[in-house]
Formats: C-alpha cells, structure tokens, sequence
C-alpha cells in the first residue's frame, strides 16, 4: 500500500507545471508611537489589498501597547534581522527595507520579484473550531518530487486585521507558533504541523478580521543580506470563516483539489479515528484511508 501511495504521490508532482506557487511574507516592524511607520503601513496596506493572498503580510508591533507579551518581537527584529530602526519591512525573510523614504512603487517591486522566485516548497495553512474560542491550527508542509532536502523551521502566527484603528494598520500579529524543533523533508515528502490557539476576546468579537499566516523558513540563526540564509521558502494566509472544503478532495478549501491536498491526505493516511475533513477523512468516518484516497483522485484536477 505505502508502494502504491508512493507512485501516485511521485506521478503527480512529476506531472505537475512548473514550481509551487508562492505567497511572499512580509513583516512589518512598527510601533504606535513611530511616526515613519504611518506612510510604509499605508503602502503595505495598499499592497495586501491588491494581492489578499499572496501577500502575506504580518505587522509586528514593538515597544507598545500591542507588542506580544514574549520578547520574540524584538528578538526577531533586533538579533534575528539585525535592525535597531523602525519601520523594517522584511520581504520572505531576505529583502530588508528600513525607514519611510520607499515608494509604493520600489516596494511593489520587492514582492514581485520574490512573487516570480520559484520554489519548491508548498505551505497549507487550516484552522477549525476546537471547543469555544480555541482553535486546532495547522501547517502542511512539502518538498515537490523534483525539488530538493529542505530544512526548515516552521511559524504558525495568528493576526487581527485593521487592528489598532487605523488605515496604516493591518494584520496585527496577535500569537505566533513557532515548531520547536526543525523538519527536513526530501522531494516528494511532507509533514503537517500541528498546534491550538485560543483567539482572544477582543479578537473573536471581530472574527471578520482574524487570519493565520504560517510560513516555513530557513533555519539560520541570523539574516545575513544577499543570501538565503533565512529565506522564507513559501507561506500560506487563511482567513476566517475557515470554512469546510466545497469540491470533495479540496483540503486546503481553495477551491480546486490538487497536489497540495494529496499531499495533506497522504501524511495524515492511516489515522484510524478522529480525523477532521481537513486531515483528509472526505468520507466522514473519522478515518484517513483508501476511500478518501479514491475519492480525492476521483475529483484530482477539479477546481470550482
């Protein structure tokens, strides 16, 4: 059986056009306090809405009232990306902006270029209701077959867009995941990683503007311009509602059921019971087995 999941896996990704669509992650750096961040998170928010999902945007406050109560913010922008200075924009991990002196044009740019980088890697992120305000929140993670060993780190953030009021203030970064430890997956492999979050009160009174942004990345412990040293190998932005798939075999609920939902079905096949519909149990039966396998291959290549 795993032989024969295997040949399909390898069939379909060896068949597949081109590389893995990316999503470019962004992480904006600001503050309520700082002036300069006003104008680049105008920019930002005139890019996102033109490009809902394949920019990713995270916004990250410092040294303020919506600062997380960890020290991973800073630490990301000040040891992690090697910046004292607000704004800092971070394009996929690799391209740095500091400062208000960008166009929206020159930042455009930026995303486009890192928009037609290929890749290798594709990123799913889901989200369904636990119990009450908490949620299983998950990343799947996979390496195309003609790709190569990747060895990443894996984040899972939760974001509140519009949030604080303002036009320059969007997808606030509410909890972040970071997986404990590193995956190394070889082409054609995957794995999916798994976490809860509980959303807060002011968050689940606004549930229209949560999103889950989850990206996988290099795993230097530093950036170091020019190089890939932390590069963002894809990412993935969901927003709520995180509604069931509408087409049998759509995972990831994007609307067409492809290489990315095989790849889900597949590392969660052989769950017995307590399978959820986005693990890959199509049938209902709390199972992943070789019904569901049927089923999605039976709607491979369908899109809504």
């Amino acid at each position: 059986m795993k032989k024969l999941i295997s040949g399909i896996v390898l069939c379909l990704a060896a068949s597949s056009a081109g590389a893995a669509d990316r999503t470019v992650l962004i992480e904006d750096f600001n503050a309520t306090w700082c002036g300069p961040c006003v104008p680049i998170g105008n920019i930002m928010s005139n890019l996102y809405n033109a490009n809902p999902e394949t920019f990713a945007l995270v916004q990250i406050h410092i040294n303020d009232a919506y600062e997380l109560s960890s020290n991973w913010d800073i630490n990301r922008l000040t040891q992690f990306y090697q910046s004292q200075y607000l704004p800092t924009c971070m394009f996929d991990g690799r391209e740095q902006r500091i400062g208000s002196g960008w166009t929206q044009v020159q930042l455009n740019a930026i995303y486009q270029a890192r928009r037609n980088t290929p890749t290798d890697v594709i990123v799913t992120a889901h989200a369904s209701l636990h119990e009450g305000s908490v949620y299983a929140v998950n990343a799947d993670v996979a390496v195309e077959s003609g790709g190569a060993a990747r060895t990443m780190r894996v984040y899972i953030a939760q974001v509140l867009d519009h949030y604080p009021t303002g036009s320059h203030y969007r997808n606030c970064l509410r909890q972040i995941y970071v997986h404990p430890t590193t995956i190394t997956l070889n082409p054609g492999e995957a794995q999916t990683i798994e976490t809860s979050m509980t959303f807060a009160p002011v968050d689940m009174g606004r549930t229209q503007d949560i999103r889950v942004v989850a990206w996988a990345q290099a795993t230097g412990t530093v950036w170091v311009p020019g190089t890939d040293n932390t590069v963002v190998y894809n990412a993935d932005i969901i927003n709520y509602p995180f509604v069931e798939p509408s087409i049998p075999g759509d995972l990831d609920g994007d609307g067409d059921v492809d290489l990315g939902d095989l790849t889900v079905l597949l590392a969660n096949f052989g769950t017995a019971s307590g399978a959820t519909p986005e693990q890959g149990d199509i049938t209902g039966d709390g199972a992943v087995s070789l019904s569901d396998l049927t089923e999605l291959l039976a709607h491979f290549g369908e899109t809504l």
